[in-house]
């Protein structure tokens, strides 16, 4: 099957918390997770690992929210799992900037933070899961680049600018495309997916030349495809970032897509971690 997949970094994961930082002594404890939204099937099979790993861990008492992808929501939604007095935060922040005094707070409060996915503009978290953006950034460009033969257009539909994955897969991309002169890069801000359907139908004069589309997740590179398709410019090839078994691998298995970079969720990591005593000191990340 013709779709990229992003190794992990290291062999084995780090365990974060648990093997590293020693466990209050109770019998149970509550989990505050702040999730940004739940739409995308991304964060869906997120959410799905979170259950899973609820079975194995019956001690847990987990506290959920979505924020819909709102950061002012989000941020109200961690001062109430506050209230809960929560032992642990996991966070996957919408946007850096609004999201960094909150979690700074629950953090200088005693209470060990975890980011997942995205980071915030401080140090204020005990550990960081997530894949490393900048490679997957990195991984695509150098896929699109072989197949291009190393000349060509590409049209490159970003992620919310405010947040770290995004401006990290584009700064990644770049650097791979630094190296190809005979490779030129339009850039449009996808925001996730609705930019997609505002800024694409107006590049149709720029579709006509060109032969690759990146976008930053498979929701916005099967959006791309709808759209040039209608345009009549079926043959534009399109690579994505996620490949969850029922979108991106999905988009590449029917032709879809050309291909779509692994960005596995790691909720396993976050779930299998205990509250931890170390609470101002930062325990090592996982970067996969």
């Amino acid at each position: 099957m013709p779709w990229v997949k992003k190794t992990a970094s290291c062999s084995d994961l780090l365990l974060l918390a648990g093997a590293r930082c020693t466990p209050p002594q109770q019998q149970g404890y509550v989990i505050g997770i702040s999730q940004l939204g739940d739409a995308d099937a991304w964060r869906k099979e997120m959410k799905a690992e979170i259950d899973r790993e609820l079975v194995f861990n019956p001690e847990m008492h987990i506290i959920y929210k979505q924020a819909d992808y709102n950061s002012e929501t989000q941020v109200r939604q961690i001062r109430e799992l506050m209230k809960e007095k929560i032992d642990l935060l996991i966070v996957s922040p919408n946007e850096a900037a609004p999201l960094t005094p909150i979690i700074d707070s629950v953090y200088k409060s005693g209470i060990p933070v975890i980011t997942v996915d995205r980071d915030i503009n401080s140090g204020s978290y005990t550990s960081f899961i997530g894949a490393n953006n900048t490679e997957v950034g990195k991984l695509a460009g150098q896929y699109a680049a072989n197949f291009l033969n190393h000349k060509g257009n590409i049209i490159e539909i970003t992620g919310l600018q405010s947040s770290t994955p995004a401006r990290q897969r584009e700064k990644g991309f770049a650097e791979v495309m630094a190296d190809f002169p005979g490779i030129k890069v339009q850039l449009i801000q996808g925001d996730w997916l609705e930019g997609v359907r505002r800024q694409l139908p107006a590049l149709k004069e720029q579709l006509r030349h060109t032969q690759l589309i990146f976008a930053h997740n498979d929701i916005m590179a099967n959006t791309a495809a709808t759209i040039c398709r209608e345009l009549g410019f079926p043959d534009i090839k399109i690579i994505g970032v996620d490949a969850q078994p029922a979108t991106g691998l999905m988009f590449v298995e029917n032709k879809t897509l050309l291909a779509s970079v692994l960005y596995p969720t790691g909720e396993e990591r976050q779930c299998g971690q205990r509250p931890v005593s170390c609470t101002n000191t930062r325990c090592p990340s996982a970067i996969f």
